[in-house]
């Protein structure tokens, strides 16, 4: 939703994708509606926290939806009365659904009076590890405000986004990073205040990333996607494709894809348009992880060796569906896909071949 992710950075550096024009995957029956709120009475959130399992019923949106419910219930737990006397609100949280594949959206309101004034909209999800040090540099001081107390590093931004205000605090807490944005009439200060307690909520059910296979100076570099752009230059994707091609651009990655497994995205067009390479690098520990992780990412079981692909690092493999070329180097394993309106699967293959044979070399042993 509002995170500054890896993926976006070549497009949108400084601008935050609009919250209200893309659309919504809805949960349909799974939408989650918590009131009244007679349980909250703890501060501790007991649900396990994924930030890449944002569905509508997982158990990290019950997480998020119970952090929701301890903060805002705690400044305002009861309102007036027909009797003039005092009772306890009724909060509902109701899950909308995701947006882009990656942000909870949650809406919040209140079901008796008085109508105190909430955060309407809030969206929760992750970011590429590195992020925030790219957002803190390219905003600055005047548009990033660093927050102390929440995590390792935390910071916040306020943008209007399609005409709605916008307060988004992130995170990082060792590689891990995640961003929690609100929308409403509280004032900015409020809405601060509010993801500041979410997040402290939420940070004790959130496991540290498990040890993956990139550490040292070149990780957030790796995890950005720059380690993957920089293994083959302009003019080698030109030759290779025969026609002029962009620079490839970092598409970010991330830390522990699968356990011990780290991976780093780059891609780039033709020019006219007419192909695209995505290019990935799966990093491991060792040598045997790498091994089994490409035995069961790509069911070698069931694939057939190509002959055609003898030569190129220590294994090689094409996965027949998508045309997606595996070359395994060492401890890591790149994959390489080109394709294009009217370019053959044979022709993006020589293509992929010709890149691979490149960039083999290039890989961790």
């Amino acid at each position: 939703m509002l995170a500054r992710t890896g993926k976006r950075w070549s497009a949108r550096l400084l601008t935050l994708a609009g919250l209200l024009a893309v659309p919504l995957s809805g949960c349909g029956s799974n939408n989650i509606f918590r009131s009244p709120n007679e349980t909250v009475r703890s501060t501790t959130v007991t649900n396990p926290i994924d930030l890449y399992k944002l569905d509508c019923p997982s158990d990290t949106v019950k997480a998020i939806v119970s952090a929701i419910e301890v903060s805002v219930m705690q400044s305002q737990p009861y309102g007036p009365g027909r009797d003039d006397s005092y009772v306890r609100q009724r909060l509902q949280v109701e899950c909308i659904g995701q947006l882009s594949g990656r942000d909870v959206h949650l809406k919040v309101s209140w079901l008796t009076p008085p109508t105190s004034p909430v955060p309407d909209n809030i969206f929760v999800g992750p970011d590429d590890s590195g992020s925030l040090a790219q957002l803190e540099a390219s905003l600055g001081s005047g548009a990033f405000t660093p927050v102390g107390g929440v995590g390792d590093h935390a910071g916040t931004a306020v943008e209007t986004q399609s005409g709605t205000r916008t307060v988004t605090l992130y995170v990082r807490r060792g590689s891990t990073e995640f961003h929690i944005s609100m929308q409403g009439s509280l004032p900015d200060i409020a809405m601060q205040g509010e993801e500041q307690q979410i997040a402290k909520l939420l940070l004790p059910q959130i496991p540290m990333a498990s040890a993956g296979a990139t550490s040292g100076p070149n990780a957030a570099d790796f995890i950005g996607g720059g380690y993957a752009a920089s293994l083959i230059t302009t003019d080698q994707v030109t030759t290779a494709m025969g026609r002029p091609a962009l620079p490839l651009t970092a598409n970010g990655g991330r830390p522990a894809y699968a356990p011990g497994i780290d991976v780093s995205n780059a891609y780039t067009n033709a020019k006219d348009g007419s192909e695209r390479l995505d290019l990935q690098v799966y990093r491991a520990r060792s040598t045997s992880t790498a091994q089994a992780f490409l035995t069961s990412f790509v069911e070698l079981p069931r694939t057939t060796p190509n002959p055609d692909l003898t030569g190129l690092g220590d294994a090689a493999y094409l996965e027949g569906v998508t045309g997606r070329l595996f070359v395994l180097s060492g401890r890591e394993i790149v994959s390489i896909m080109v394709q294009g309106q009217g370019l053959s699967s044979d022709a993006g293959l020589r293509t992929a071949k010709t890149l691979a044979a490149i960039v083999a070399p290039k890989l961790l042993h």
